[in-house]
């Protein structure tokens, strides 16, 4: 950073957020995606908490389940609620006004990422005394390609709310007087407010008092402690009222299952550090912890978070600032890795990092000798990535969302949504009942609703049989009953942690499924599925053949007949 004159500008913060709100603007045509489907049905039904998802135990999703848009083998205890009261309220509030105009939707928060982006700038400059490098960290911030999937989807707008009231909290926390902690105390509540991710803050605020406080322990000790009543006090009200998540899912409750939580943050941690801080993005490094190069994934991840920690070990040393930042930047990774490592969740991570990074550069420009060859070639990488190639990647992000949700519409896949002969459907096998099915039907019941509909209400039931990739055999020993088999299991059902023994059945209403035999991995094998009396010939059925759903028959009766799924 030899040349830095125009972060030395005295406008540079104003200009960071003003390239903050022109990426917003970017998402403006985002439409809704995933959650905000369900969202809308929320809202435009009766209300509820807009925050809870595929909760078996309630009317919504046993309705869901019955009628096959949730998928037989959903299981069971299945729970995704999360308390986020201020975060439903921006929404409620979208729903109230504009219920129908998504684009407004879109720049309320885009107009939220603007404000994010101006409270990062003005932190930046209160913390880090070298001008320029105050700017820089505010400008790498406010196009930082992981905010562009928060900004994009409506449902994360609470990560922004929770950003914000965060660091505010923090700048609270530094001033003296009484007026200034208990307007720390309240930002700090407003964050828990609007979402889980706002415990993140509490890493810096622990940072702060260990590294950039002055005065004696006890007292950094008092200041801390009206925040750990709130963050009790809050965790405890959550646990009270049933919030949380259980069963297969994107998310892990520490709370009701630590041991595991424990196990992935350990590879989690890693990869979110990693994702923020080099080329490969956190969502890639997600997507592969899936699949069987999670060790190489986490390999990498751990290259890259040692890679980094050698070159910043001088500046730690040196520098009570930089070791605020990165103490608070680990501390921020470990709520978010009770979620699938996604760039999105990378706020709290990325304010440190980026202060560090903004400190290093610093730290290079005051240095009285160039640094080696392979020095500056990491660093003009990793200010490459973040300067250059992430306000690409931000647009990219938010469009990947839309590309995403056409994938997921119900048109794209050739899934009916009604039938002239009034007959439900029956899917004999899919790539992913979720993207095939669930969403697909979801989307169009969400968009049927409001006073300008997009598409028809669904009126006809989907029942589907198997789900993922690969060849099974389908036999009818009777008029009544399906046996499904697949030597290899059918493995995509639920995850081995949730997998299924012999003997296990599920009853909707419109057949009964019994799991016949399971493999070493607790994938079911071979799986009997007994209908009502006459009702299998009155099915249309259908099965997924690459890139969506082709007509099908059931093998006749005594006969068997092999399916690929592709």
């Amino acid at each position: 950073m030899r040349h830095h004159g125009f972060f030395e500008r005295d406008s540079i913060f104003l200009w960071a957020t003003g390239f903050a709100c022109l990426l917003g603007l970017t998402t403006l045509w985002s439409g809704l995606f995933l959650d905000d489907y369900q969202q809308r049905i929320t809202l435009l039904t009766g209300g509820g908490n807009v925050f809870e998802f595929f909760t078996m135990s309630t009317p919504v999703a046993q309705a869901q389940w019955q009628e096959g848009m949730l998928p037989w083998w959903h299981w069971p205890d299945s729970k995704t609620v999360f308390l986020r009261p201020l975060a439903q309220w921006s929404m409620a509030l979208d729903y109230a006004l504009w219920p129908d105009n998504f684009v407004l939707m879109h720049l309320h928060s885009a107009l939220w990422y603007g404000a994010t982006a101006a409270i990062a700038a003005f932190a930046y400059r209160e913390l880090i005394p070298i001008r320029w490098s105050a700017g820089f960290a505010a400008v790498l911030f406010a196009i930082d390609y992981g905010h562009g999937g928060a900004v994009a989807w409506l449902a994360n707008r609470n990560v922004m709310m929770c950003f914000s009231a965060g660091i505010l909290a923090l700048l609270c926390l530094r001033r003296s007087g009484a007026g200034w902690q208990a307007g720390g105390w309240l930002c700090f509540a407003l964050a828990l407010g609007a979402g889980e991710s706002g415990l993140a803050i509490a890493g810096y605020l622990l940072a702060h008092e260990v590294f950039l406080a002055r005065d004696a322990l006890v007292r950094r000790a008092l200041r801390l402690a009206p925040y750990a009543l709130i963050a009790l006090a809050w965790l405890a009200y959550r646990k009270m009222h049933g919030y949380g998540t259980a069963g297969p899912g994107f998310y892990i409750d520490p709370g009701e299952d630590l041991v595991y939580f424990l196990g992935e943050m350990l590879a989690r941690v890693p990869a979110y550090l990693a994702g923020q801080w080099f080329i490969v993005p956190a969502d890639v490094l997600g997507l592969a912890y899936a699949t069987p190069a999670r060790p190489v994934a986490l390999g990498y991840a751990l290259a890259v978070v040692a890679l980094v920690g050698v070159l910043l070990a001088p500046l730690l040393r040196q520098s009570a600032l930089a070791r605020f930042f990165a103490l608070g930047m680990v501390l921020a990774a470990i709520p978010i890795s009770a979620s699938t490592v996604v760039g999105r969740a990378l706020w709290f991570v990325g304010f440190g990092a980026l202060g560090l990074l903004a400190l290093y550069l610093a730290q290079l420009h005051a240095a009285p000798a160039r640094p080696g060859r392979f020095v500056r070639l990491v660093v003009a990488l990793i200010v490459g990535v973040h300067l250059w190639l992430s306000p690409l990647l931000f647009v990219a992000y938010a469009k990947s969302l839309e590309y995403v949700d056409n994938m997921m519409d119900n048109r794209t896949v050739s899934l009916p949504t009604s039938d002239e002969q009034g007959r439900n459907l029956l899917v004999i096998g899919t790539k992913s009942y979720l993207q095939n099915i669930t969403f697909p039907l979801l989307k169009a019941r969400a968009l049927s609703l409001g006073s300008t509909p997009e598409s028809t209400a669904p009126t006809l039931q989907v029942h589907g049989l198997v789900s993922g990739a690969g060849t099974f055999r389908l036999a009818r020993p009777d008029a009544d009953t399906l046996l499904a088999s697949a030597p290899e299991g059918f493995t995509h059902l639920r995850p081995q942690r949730y997998g299924f023994a012999a003997g296990d059945k599920a009853q909707p209403a419109y057949m009964s499924a019994e799991v016949l035999a399971v493999n070493a991995a607790a994938a079911p094998t071979a799986i009997a599925f007994r209908f009502p009396a006459g009702q299998l010939d009155r099915y249309r059925v259908l099965t997924w053949d690459k890139q969506g759903f082709v007509p099908a028959q059931l093998p006749p009766v005594g006969a068997s007949a092999d399916y690929r799924v592709e």
